[in-house]
């Protein structure tokens, strides 16, 4: 099976799972998507958490979101050139930014009651996932 089979199987069995901090959140999400796609596990080394309060303690000290994911897919790539299965960062207003997987024109994120669908050009950052 090749890997964008495999990232749509695993789209299709998040669709309604529900969001929780170190199970189910955009880091646990975005990087399960580059696991399926790549048989690697980018953030087994990433201290688990249960909270928001510990989810933030641990990007404060990898030195924040892009920080984290850039040391684990490199630099990052033009939106304009993300392709199905790259992993997005996007702004979530008061929250501060997100990571969703692209799936073409839009992307996948998590939401309380599973994933949510939007269109890339709210997404602000991309990182190739190959």
């Amino acid at each position: 099976m090749d890997r964008i089979a495999k990232l749509s199987l695993y789209l299709q069995a998040c669709e309604a799972t529900p969001f929780g901090f170190g199970v189910h959140d955009c880091c646990t999400f975005s990087f399960g998507a580059v696991m399926v796609q790549t048989d690697r596990d980018l953030i087994a080394d990433v201290p688990r958490y249960t909270t928001k309060r510990q989810a933030a303690a641990v990007l404060k000290a990898g030195g924040g979101l892009e920080s984290m994911v850039t040391q684990r897919l490199g630099e990052p790539i033009p939106v304009k050139t993300a392709q199905r299965g790259d992993v997005v960062l996007f702004d979530v207003g008061p929250h501060g930014p997100a990571l969703g997987v692209c799936v073409g024109a839009q992307f996948a994120a998590t939401k309380p009651d599973g994933l949510g669908y939007f269109p890339m050009r709210h997404a602000r950052m991309a990182w190739m996932v190959a």
